[in-house]
């Protein structure tokens, strides 16, 4: 303590400490406050759009439209692998325009599409009756195909459903026209009692002798050779000119011959062999009901 009598020595020794002495608490510095830490140079800040990519290319690359398309990096790259993995096959260019030719015959010919027309290939029903496949149409068929750029395949499938969807309407149409002679025979052969045989016999003279192909023809595909009106028609005609040099024709058919109705059953059968033996034909039916027709015959029923 600091007071009177205290000597030159002793006054102020309060003021002192030893620092030596462990109670002596030593004075803390203050620790100088820390700078604040400097931005990294050319470190974009996410969302900041300070960062453009593109300025890092080349004049002639980022001024090109197609870099422009990409508005960030991971865009571009993953374009790239996309493009990368595209054209890892073989790739043709599409044609410019309606006009491009040339585009149109490198596009067709990587279709698929054969080397000219002639290459198509066709196969032709093993079903189908003798004189319904034209050659001619299906040549015709042939180069429309090559001309719209049909590949082997596209063109096959549809000839092969063209000529299904003929082939059954020409087989319907067959057992129609069946149908109605059957028809118009029992209706006639009703209506003119014994005199039928001798009616059509005479009616059938008269169409050999005066009618043209053209007429017979159009007799058949119209169903009219079953109208009984067209049929009495022709019998007087054969009426007026029995016993003329210019009219032969039987009075009335003869009963034919057991080997005949053989030959004609064996011809049956070879004709219309597919339609006989598979179920599933369109004219399977009818033409089972024909050979039964024949057989009949055989035995006299």
């Amino acid at each position: 303590m600091s007071g009177e009598g205290d000597t030159l020595l002793t006054e102020g020794l309060d003021d002192y400490k030893d620092e030596g002495d462990p109670g002596a608490e030593a004075p803390v510095a203050e620790k100088p406050a820390e700078a604040p830490a400097a931005p990294k140079a050319d470190e974009p800040k996410a969302g900041d759009g300070t960062f453009d990519w593109r300025q890092h290319l080349s004049p002639e690359l980022r001024d090109d439209p197609t870099i422009g398309k990409y508005d960030t990096l991971d865009g571009f790259a993953k374009s790239h692998v996309n493009l990368s993995k595209l054209l890892g096959g073989d790739k043709v260019p599409k044609p410019r325009d309606e006009n491009d030719q040339e585009g149109w015959d490198r596009w067709y010919a990587a279709s698929g599409r054969p080397e000219s027309a002639d290459k198509y290939e066709f196969e032709v029903p093993a079903s189908a009756p003798e004189g319904f496949y034209q050659e001619e149409a299906s040549q015709s068929f042939r180069n429309w195909a090559f001309a719209n750029g049909l590949s082997q395949k596209q063109a096959q499938n549809l000839h092969d459903s063209f000529v299904k969807d003929q082939l059954e309407r020409y087989v319907q149409g067959q057992v129609a026209m069946t149908e109605a002679k059957a028809e118009a025979e029992r209706n006639y052969r009703r209506a003119k009692g014994s005199t039928y045989e001798a009616e059509v016999a005479k009616a059938r003279a008269a169409m050999s002798t005066f009618a043209t192909e053209e007429v017979r023809a159009k007799l058949t595909s119209t169903g009219l050779g079953n109208d009984p009106v067209f049929i009495d028609m022709f019998a007087r005609i054969g009426d007026r000119l029995v016993g003329e040099s210019r009219l032969r024709g039987p009075s009335a058919p003869t009963a034919p011959m057991p080997e005949d109705i053989e030959r004609s059953i064996a011809d049956y059968r070879a004709r219309n062999h597919a339609a006989l033996y598979d179920s599933n034909h369109p004219a399977h039916d009818h033409h089972v009901k024909e050979l039964w027709s024949l057989t009949q015959k055989r035995h006299g029923a």
